[in-house]
């Protein structure tokens, strides 16, 4: 009975050791101000999160190398290669440059079988069949 409690007492406290995950952690900002909702995506395997609203995220991982690839609406996005052993806890922040964007164009028509020309302002008619 007491060779039991011994393993069991073993057991127990080592397995939070053997079940640590590798992560990435880190701050994602926009210059001075940090990036609310902010994906992070590695590759391979597509695991990801989002940064939450300190800018802060955490990524678990198993051990192997990953590119890692911060993005955020109207920002460039930003990547980097990381190589995690069994335990291993790195810390990422990055910085996010703004994006610049020369041009937009928005197109829109109003014809009659699917707009209504008669209102002032556009009014789609969709069918029942079309839903």
């Amino acid at each position: 009975m007491r060779v039991i409690l011994t393993i069991l007492f073993f057991v127990a406290f080592s397995l939070p050791l053997l079940l640590n995950a590798q992560t990435i952690s880190g701050t994602i900002k926009t210059g001075d101000e940090t990036a609310i909702g902010a994906n992070i995506v590695s590759d391979p395997g597509g695991a990801g999160t989002v940064t939450n609203n300190d800018g802060q995220y955490k990524l678990k991982l198993k051990p192997g190398t990953y590119t890692v690839t911060v993005s955020y609406v109207g920002y460039s996005s930003k990547s980097k290669k990381f190589t995690l052993a069994e335990g291993d806890n790195v810390t990422w922040d990055a910085t996010l440059a703004s994006a610049v964007i020369d041009e937009v164009v928005i197109v829109g028509t109003r014809t009659a079988p699917r707009s209504s020309t008669t209102t002032p302002l556009p009014i789609d008619v969709v069918g029942v069949k079309e839903l």
